[in-house]
């Protein structure tokens, strides 16, 4: 029989858990999205721009599956800015640019839908703690590789860069 882990202090373990993610860290990472969606408004964004926007809305899918931006909104709102993604990334292999389209075929721009999708997952890290973040994160890789390996539903389409198995 394998040992069991002892804890020492269990509230300071369970404090730990339930703290926020740092403020400085949740800036960070909303200013490297914005930066990205706004590389790819200006035409100047590369696959790791859209890799950046495109891991964190299947983070934000997660996270709303844990209950964290799970309103029937939220969840509309990161699934149209994955849809957006899932185009951009379609042109970019037809045609070589990571662009977008100033068109509404997810019914707004998709400049509009990607803002609004990382808008929200702004609002998931500013409401998530660390534990529930790092299990978003590890739930979501998961969920990838699964994709990958061909358990996923047909109309999956996997983006991001979280799922490369390295």
């Amino acid at each position: 029989m394998k040992p069991r882990r002892v804890i020492l202090n269990p509230v300071q373990v369970a404090m730990g858990n339930v703290a926020l993610l740092p403020k400085k860290a949740v800036a960070d990472v909303k200013r490297a999205l914005q930066d990205a969606v706004n590389c790819l408004a200006r035409c100047e964004a590369s696959q790791h721009h859209w890799e950046v926007i495109a891991d964190a809305l299947n983070v934000a899918e997660t996270l709303s599956g844990l209950g964290i931006g799970s309103d029937h909104g939220s969840v509309e709102t990161i699934q149209r800015g994955q849809a957006v993604l899932a185009d951009i990334r379609d042109r970019a292999a037809s045609r070589g640019t990571w662009a977008m389209r100033y068109s509404e075929p997810h019914g707004m721009h998709e400049m509009e839908a990607l803002e609004m999708a990382v808008f929200i997952h702004g609002v998931q890290l500013d409401h998530a703690s660390m534990k529930e973040y790092e299990r978003a994160i590890e739930k979501t890789r998961e969920r990838i590789r699964q994709a990958l390996a061909g358990n996923a539903g047909r109309h999956t389409r996997i983006v991001g860069a979280l799922g490369v198995v390295q």
